[in-house]
């Protein structure tokens, strides 16, 4: 339980004091806690670059892509892969994807999932953090 609770704290203090940093340092803080042991610092990270996002940099919406697409600093999930790189299709980033590769993204999606993206994406609300 007290594992639990200093995670909040440092996710709360990780979030609210990338928010006064500029957008590199920002990312840059991200880039740290995706090395770090401890998979809840993954999610913080994946908080920063979501805030990031939110602020215009939609570009970061590949990486998040390409994270859980290889499961490299975040859970392999082809559920968040295809969320995030409809995300940045639908926000200027034509190249993010060839149409096979959607269209194989799409395929390894369960349509379930693929109606709970296409609502988060109406609602621009991004998907829950999974730890693995």
């Amino acid at each position: 339980m007290v594992a639990i609770v200093l995670c909040a704290v440092l996710a709360i203090d990780a979030t609210s004091s990338a928010q006064g940093d500029s957008a590199e340092q920002r990312y840059d803080k991200a880039q740290r806690y995706f090395q770090h042991e401890n998979k809840v610092f993954h999610c913080i990270a994946q908080d920063i670059l979501e805030d990031l996002i939110a602020d215009g940099e939609t570009h970061h919406a590949l990486e998040l892509y390409q994270r859980y697409s290889s499961g490299n600093g975040l859970p392999e999930s082809q559920h968040q892969a295809f969320y995030w790189v409809l995300f940045a299709l639908l926000h200027g980033h034509p190249d993010a994807i060839t149409i096979d590769e959607l269209k194989q993204l799409e395929s390894q999606t369960t349509p379930t999932k693929r109606l709970l993206v296409q609502f988060k994406l109406r609602e621009q609300d991004h998907l829950e953090c999974e730890l693995y």
